[in-house]
């Protein structure tokens, strides 16, 4: 069975009021089993204390919904966790793939668009004007310049001035 675990503020909750417990509520409608506990004093250091509430698990699993932790703070949430019965659904490991890009860009790379943006030319088709006309930013020895990774060129076209009714031939 899977349970849930929701981090609060209760500083930053007597100022704002934030929605976890609305979250806690719909999943007990649910037949979830909700738990929660502090997250400042979890940040400052009270581990323990913040989850002191926190029953034995039996090795059942929890669902960690809360605010985003650091790899340290996620890694001393698992191990506070675990030594209370239960497994996080998502240990500290697929948390940091899962947020850091480093981690999981590779995976999706292939679906991606190359990089367009100020600095980036991109031509779909012969003749076609681009897409951006920006000159490439310069770029430092110690920088990858992302143009090249990409197979992307430096704009090389020239703007002309257009006078109506002139022809092609006149223009040059």
């Amino acid at each position: 069975m899977i349970e849930c675990l929701f981090s609060y503020l209760p500083t930053l909750e007597a100022q704002h009021p934030v929605n976890w417990r609305e979250e806690a509520e719909a999943a007990e409608e649910l037949d979830f089993v909700c738990h929660s506990f502090d997250m400042e004093r979890f940040l400052d250091g009270d581990v323990e204390g913040a989850l002191e509430h926190l029953p034995n698990g039996g090795g059942r699993t929890l669902v960690y919904r809360g605010w985003l932790l650091k790899e340290d703070e996620y890694r001393s949430l698992e191990d506070e966790v675990n030594s209370h019965g239960y497994s996080l659904l998502t240990n500290t490991n697929q948390n940091l793939e899962a947020l850091l890009l480093p981690n999981w860009h590779l995976r999706v790379a292939e679906f991606a668009r190359p990089p367009s943006g100020p600095g980036i030319l991109i031509r779909k088709k012969r003749g076609k004007p681009p897409s951006v006309s920006a000159r490439l930013p310069t770029f430092s020895r110690t920088t990858p310049n992302p143009a090249k990774r990409h197979g992307l060129k430096p704009a090389t076209f020239r703007l002309k001035h257009v006078v109506p009714g002139l022809s092609r031939s006149a223009r040059k």
